[in-house]
Parts: C-alpha cells; sequence; structure tokens
C-alpha cells in the first residue's frame, strides 16, 4: 500500500574458516627443570592465519590482537615459569608468548580454539598407550610426524631426534 517500514541494521558474523593450524611438538616433560617446557604451533596452510584471540587450552594462552601466522610458520610458546631459564637453555629461539599452568607429565588434551570457541586442532598426548616414551623425562620432545593424519594418533607422533627438542626449527 506504498509503506515502508523503518530502516533496520544488522551485523552477521559467520564462523571463520578453520585455519590450517597445529600442535606440531610438545616438551612436556624436559630432562631438566619445567622452565624448560614448550609447545610449537605451525601454519601448516598456503595462507596466513589471524590468531586474534584464539587460544590453547590444556594450558592457558590467548593470543592478542593483531597476532599473525604467515603460511609456514612456526611460533613458539614458553611456560610462564621461569623465561630466562627457557632462553639460556635455548639461545636463539624466539618465543612468542608465555603460557601459564603446565603440561601433564602423564598426558592430556591440548586443544586450539578459534575466538568463537570452536576447536581448530586437538591433540592427546599420553605417556604410554603406544605414545614415545623417551619424551617423558629423558629430554626429548614429541614431535608431530603428518599433519594431515590424525593427531591423535600415537602412531603419528615420534620422539625428537635432538635432546632439548628443535623449537621453532623443522625435526
Amino acid at each position: 500500500n506504498g509503506e515502508w517500514s523503518a530502516l533496520t541494521e544488522a551485523t552477521f558474523h559467520r564462523s571463520p574458516d578453520i585455519p590450517a593450524l597445529c600442535i606440531r611438538e610438545i616438551m612436556y616433560n624436559p630432562a631438566g627443570p619445567p622452565a624448560l617446557e614448550f609447545v610449537e604451533l605451525e601454519n601448516v596452510g598456503d595462507l596466513p592465519v589471524d590468531l586474534n584471540q584464539m587460544s590453547l587450552r590444556g594450558i592457558g594462552f590467548t593470543f592478542a590482537e593483531g597476532a599473525v601466522l604467515a603460511a609456514g610458520e612456526r611460533l613458539v610458546l614458553a611456560s610462564n615459569d621461569n623465561l630466562d631459564a627457557f632462553t639460556a637453555h635455548y639461545p636463539g629461539v624466539d618465543v612468542f608468548g608465555t603460557f601459564s599452568g603446565s603440561l601433564s607429565n602423564g598426558g592430556e588434551r591440548l586443544r586450539i580454539l578459534d575466538s568463537l570457541g570452536n576447536t581448530v586442532h586437538s591433540v592427546r598426548y599420553a605417556d604410554s598407550e603406544g605414545w614415545p616414551t623417551t619424551p617423558d623425562g629423558g629430554g626429548h620432545s614429541l614431535v608431530l610426524l603428518n599433519p594431515d593424519a590424525d593427531s591423535n594418533d600415537a602412531a603419528n607422533w615420534s620422539a625428537s631426534v635432538n635432546e632439548d627438542g628443535s623449537p621453532g626449527e623443522p625435526e
């Protein structure tokens, strides 16, 4: 009949694309002090990953606004137990940030969550049940073999070749 309703504005949020981000290396029970624990993440995709407000659960870490991980890049999150001890033990390793809490020596689930709380990547590592045993206090880290395969499969993980692992570098 020729009458229009008032103009209405709306903002729509869509779930972000699932980034190609994975947990690539875990030092959960170092031969030295707990301050040497670390988790390495890698962008295994072809596009940059906007890490804004993503988080790592199992341990506590939330990425700040503006954080981006370029395609093929890795980042290292270290324990906030004693960052000076970590940097002395791993000179030259660029620590992106420190996490609260500690990695369980018996195993646990680690999850990367996007800004909406959706799981982007998850792994439940252990110190038994077919998982490599030298990372359990033997000075080696757990290293993901194939980011395209099941990260919860113990056969997809190995002990690092290098004692103390290879934080920030390919195995």
